[in-house]
């Protein structure tokens, strides 16, 4: 049987978003309508807090953490449709939070919610693709660390080392890691990462007319 659960994490972000006055929700309607193809959360966070006036960039999250958990919900319980607003409806019932009662409002409120995204929508459908993938990029930092190396208590050298950490997305949930280098191990990122750029140069001139979405 299928079912819909909503996180008791997520409840104060439904409250908050069924809470915005009716003008600031059509202006968040219309940021999600109108956002650049290929913006990635942190900057759709970043463009529609910079759209509707009085969001803040945390308010801004909040509404993107609802829109793309009921974008992954739809696509994994067949598709917008009145099965999913019941199923929605249910969900909503079993939080067992008056504020959250599935009136027919309600379900209007979340039911335009979900069908806003235009740009946004496609560019939820390829984060997914890539997250079926396995292991996600996130962020990277290096940090440097002196290490020096001593003989019967006399210094005999340092050693520079470089830690660097590794952030990425696995099975919807942030993790990091740490991995050591040293300058050769620099220099070898680097080269990668520029044959990476080169060959990305060469790929989208030879397919100039596959439309290539840029995330960012």
């Amino acid at each position: 049987m299928r079912e819909l659960i909503i996180p008791a994490d997520d409840y104060s972000k439904f409250r908050f978003y069924l809470g915005l006055a009716k003008e600031v929700k059509l202006q968040i309607l219309a940021a999600l309508n109108n956002a650049p193809i290929g913006l990635q959360p942190k900057s759709l966070i970043n463009f529609i807090s910079s759209a509707v006036a009085g969001i803040t960039k945390e308010e801004a999250s909040s509404v993107c953490k609802i829109y793309f958990n009921l974008l992954r919900a739809k696509d994994l319980l067949g598709g917008y449709s009145n099965d999913f607003l019941g199923l929605l409806s249910s969900a909503l019932v079993q939080t067992g939070d008056k504020d959250l009662e599935p009136t027919q409002d309600t379900l209007n409120e979340f039911s335009q919610l979900l069908l806003a995204g235009g740009n946004t929508e496609i560019t939820h459908k390829i984060i997914d693709s890539m997250t079926e993938n396995g292991k996600i990029f996130g962020d990277a930092k290096i940090y440097q660390d002196i290490r020096p190396f001593f003989e019967n208590d006399n210094l005999i050298g340092s050693s520079i080392i470089h830690k660097m950490k590794v952030v990425f997305q696995e099975n919807r949930e942030i993790k990091e890691i740490y991995i050591t280098l040293d300058d050769n191990d620099l220099d070898t990122l680097i080269e990668t990462a520029k044959s990476a750029q080169n060959k990305s140069k060469v790929i989208k001139a030879h397919f100039n007319n596959a439309n290539i979405i840029e995330l960012k």
